[in-house]
């Protein structure tokens, strides 16, 4: 099992870092074998953006509610 955690920026920074372009290779290649797990709270990012037929992506909780809220920012 692989769980990733901001698993956008690796697909986001694969433009100026070969080191994850390997990752998203390794993972590509053992696919069948690995349970992934990929955390992230920019969804849209994954789901509207990557078009990578070895890769598929499925939002198993839309909204876990935010714990913490801002009543007022001042400036």
């Amino acid at each position: 099992m692989i769980i990733i955690d901001e698993i956008h920026s690796i697909f986001a920074e694969t433009i100026f870092c070969e080191d994850l372009r390997i990752v998203l290779e390794y993972i590509a290649e053992h696919s069948p074998q690995i349970v992934k797990v990929g955390l992230t709270a920019t969804p849209q990012f994954l789901l509207e953006y990557i078009e990578d037929d070895r890769f598929s992506f499925a939002i198993i909780d839309k909204d876990l509610g935010s714990k913490y809220k801002v009543k007022e920012i001042s400036v």
